[in-house]
């Protein structure tokens, strides 16, 4: 994955600049978290942490305040990421279709925050 091949060329070629690298899995996964809801992401306010794949999202909330994270939790604890509707077309091929089915056993390793799909490679390689 070159996304820390690039934060470091942005780095090294412009260190003033102020440049935010990170892995688009999370953008991807927030579009399934919304469809899970029936919601449009841009109408989320979501917490993340982590860096690039070692993600995990603390809360998923509407602009009027309202929770989503529990939902959401039982949800993939069932599922995974996979929707009924493919709304990630990036993703499409079987092996990524395994790989968001595999969130649900990467929520039993740590129930209180929702995981990067990403981190399946390093649980379960």
């Amino acid at each position: 994955n070159p996304a820390a091949i690039v934060a470091e060329a942005c780095r090294a070629l412009r260190p003033n600049s102020k440049v935010l690298n990170i892995c688009d899995m999370p953008v991807g996964t927030l579009r399934r978290m919304s469809h899970i809801i029936g919601k449009e992401p841009k109408d989320l306010e979501v917490r993340y942490f982590g860096l690039n794949h070692f993600g995990r999202w603390t809360s998923v909330k509407d602009k009027e305040g309202h929770e989503y994270l529990p939902e959401i939790r039982e949800y993939v604890a069932e599922h995974g990421y996979l929707t009924q509707k493919e709304v990630d077309t990036q993703h499409l091929d079987p092996s990524w279709q395994e790989t968001h089915k595999k969130a649900k056993d990467l929520l039993a390793v740590d129930p209180r925050f929702l995981p990067n799909t990403y981190l399946k490679y390093y649980f379960y390689p």
